[in-house]
């Protein structure tokens, strides 16, 4: 699985930029398809589907970002961008997770943002 993460980074989904996001994370999985038959000893494998997922968590500052979970009807475009501005990652996908997390520290916000069949751009 490649994966890419760090602090600084910039998540935009549809028309929302994050701020002062302190995790962002872009992984790329494959899942393999099992062949195998019932002569088969071992299991066989060939290369099978890939997916992309991205994730970001930021400090509680507004409502807006609950409000992305409306946007969960229709994809949305995902882009993560380092402290320097520069597109690392870039997709088209839906989002399938947005909440605050209120706990006895400091409250934050999530988002999931998973692929929708299209691969993602290639920076």
């Amino acid at each position: 699985m490649a994966s890419r993460s760090g602090y600084g980074a910039s998540l935009t989904v549809g028309s929302y930029t994050g701020a002062e996001l302190t995790d962002v994370r872009a992984r790329i999985s494959h899942a393999p398809v099992e062949v195998s038959d019932l002569a088969s000893t071992w299991v066989e494998r060939q290369p099978g589907l890939l997916d992309w997922e991205v994730t970001g968590t930021k400090n509680y500052a507004s409502e807006a970002f609950l409000k992305l979970a409306d946007a969960a009807r229709t994809s949305v475009v995902c882009k993560v961008t380092d402290m320097k501005g520069t597109v690392i990652f870039s997709g088209v996908g839906f989002i399938t997770n947005g909440g605050t997390n209120l706990p006895m520290g400091a409250a934050t916000e999530e988002i999931t943002v998973v692929g929708n069949g299209t691969a993602p751009s290639k920076p």
